[in-house]
């Protein structure tokens, strides 16, 4: 028989497991929208398209300088 700790940690660990998943299942749902906006896109970005622009950008960093960081789906920090 498994002991309770045991049990502890394999439900942690199966519960991190579920949850990477979700994330990557999360990121390819991103990745198909972008991919679908960007097919429907003329060949070349004439302007401004705002709808890329929030599909592309995960976060954005106001650093103390004031200078703003941004980081993009897909990317590490």
């Amino acid at each position: 028989m498994l002991s309770v700790e045991r049990h502890e940690a394999l439900t942690t660990d199966l519960n991190k497991l579920l949850k990477e998943k979700t994330d990557k299942e999360n990121k390819e749902t991103r990745m198909k929208s972008f991919l679908s906006v960007i097919n429907k896109s003329e060949d070349m970005l004439n302007s401004w398209n705002e709808r890329i622009w929030m599909l592309m950008v995960e976060k954005a960093i106001v650093q103390r300088d004031k200078n703003i960081k941004f980081i993009f789906y897909g990317n590490p920090i």
